[in-house]
């Protein structure tokens, strides 16, 4: 049961995080509530960890003749939600969606949003990761052979700069029966969540095996040094709390029925990524099975959420460190079975915490705290059909933001574009309305 379950959910979980990547100080954490594992291992260095010197081009014009950005009323929505997205975000008051040809972003809950063309040259896929930092700036990332490219623009309507870096991958060992084999000529990217000035990524290369390289920029992306993960197996999230300090959480996978690392993993590191130590959650009475969300940075503590498996249900915890070397139980709330099959989203800000989680099929559950974690409430989630899984959450005060994404077609077929819907509530999700966001120029 458990080796089919991590099957699964490690499927689903890297389908949707190769779609949701997010990067910044109070970024709240993205992922799917119906998915997700994670591992723990033993201490193993890291082999790549020469810095390197980033090639940057200082401006990349946009697509589009025009740089201005297109604050647009929500008074033309995409009904239903926009079709055929690609990365998906939020972050506070502000969201953020990339489509084939823009990037558009709110930050008054979709009443007016933001359209700026993608750089010329860049390829919108199902592989890139997206984000907004904490200072306003758009960041996109994208991988491809040998070459990880960031693009980054000032605001909105801003033109972009694109920094290139040559990748050394590690030998690849995984074999195409793996659950976590990339289709040869296939990269993925995904942001990290990180202290201001510092950027975090995660790069999965294809080819005949599965090869993961972490890049870390302590300059604002000037520069970056790579460094391996702890294990080639995994699914891996970082976060850095400082130039040197930081985590990085893995979701173990099954293949042949052998465990690559076990589920429920979170290591530490305090050399900026060169070597990582295995860390040991408290009051967490089975890692082999617990799954763990993705790290979250907000303001001077990393956040981490744990699903733990009991006797008749689930106890979704929250913890937090100071420094990312060792982590202490904020609180917990305990769901039955069908409640949850998967750690929870979470956002945070100051005292006001939410988790979000969610069986595989069915409505979403919010959990909120108004005490850092201490003691929870459920409140009212959006109200959408079973089809949809919940994907991204903002925070920030009593208002909230929520993505959900579905297939446009029935059966979840992979030629199906994704149907992305964004939700909003400005009193704690005691109501809900559907935001509004325009139609492709």
């Amino acid at each position: 049961m458990l080796h089919h379950r991590n099957r699964t959910v490690r499927w689903c979980r890297e389908r949707w995080s190769r779609t949701l990547q997010f990067l910044g100080t109070a970024l709240l954490v993205v992922g799917l509530a119906a998915c997700g594992t994670s591992a723990q291992g033993s201490e193993q260095p890291a082999a790549n960890t020469s810095p390197i010197t980033a090639a940057a081009t200082p401006s990349i014009p946009s697509a589009s003749p025009s740089a201005s950005p297109s604050s647009t009323p929500s008074a033309s929505p995409t009904a239903g939600g926009v079709t055929g997205t690609v990365a998906v975000g939020a972050q506070g008051g502000a969201a953020w969606v990339v489509t084939a040809s823009e990037f558009r972003s709110t930050t008054d809950q979709g009443a007016h949003w933001s359209s700026t063309p993608l750089p010329a040259g860049f390829t919108a896929n199902l592989g890139i990761a997206a984000s907004i930092g904490p200072n306003g700036a758009l960041w996109l990332l994208s991988a491809s052979g040998n070459t990880a490219s960031f693009y980054q623009a000032a605001g909105p309507g801003n033109p972009w700069s694109r920094t290139t870096i040559s990748v050394t991958w590690p030998t690849q060992t995984q074999v195409p029966s793996s659950p976590e084999f990339v289709a040869p000529g296939r990269d993925v990217a995904v942001f990290g969540s990180s202290a201001p000035g510092i950027i975090t990524a995660v790069v999965t290369e294809g080819n005949t095996g599965l090869a993961r390289v972490m890049l870390l920029s302590t300059d604002s992306g000037k520069t970056f040094a790579q460094h391996n993960p702890p294990t080639l197996h995994g699914d891996w999230h970082p976060a850095f709390i400082s130039a040197t300090s930081g985590v990085i959480e893995g979701n173990g996978v099954f293949v042949n029925g052998t465990p690559t690392v076990e589920p429920g993993a979170i290591y530490a590191t305090t050399d900026g990524g060169a070597s990582w130590k295995p860390m040991t959650l408290p009051s967490d009475s089975r890692p082999d099975v617990s799954l763990l969300g993705a790290p979250l940075v907000n303001g001077s503590h990393i956040y981490l959420t744990a699903n733990m498996p009991t006797d008749d249900g689930w106890r979704l915890a929250l913890y937090s460190g100071d420094n990312g070397q060792s982590f202490t139980v904020q609180g917990s709330v305990t769901v039955s079975k069908a409640n949850s099959n998967a750690a929870p989203l979470v956002g945070v800000d100051g005292s006001n915490v939410w988790m979000v989680t969610g069986p595989a099929t069915g409505s979403s559950t919010i959990f909120e705290s108004s005490d850092g974690g201490a003691n929870w409430k459920a409140v009212p989630a959006p109200a959408l059909t079973p089809e949809f899984a919940t994907v991204g959450i903002g925070l920030h005060g009593n208002a909230a933001t929520i993505w959900q994404s579905m297939s446009n077609c029935p059966g979840s077929k992979s030629t199906c574009a994704p149907v992305a819907v964004l939700s909003a509530t400005t009193d704690s999700a005691q109501h809900w309305h559907q935001v509004a966001v325009p139609s492709p120029s």
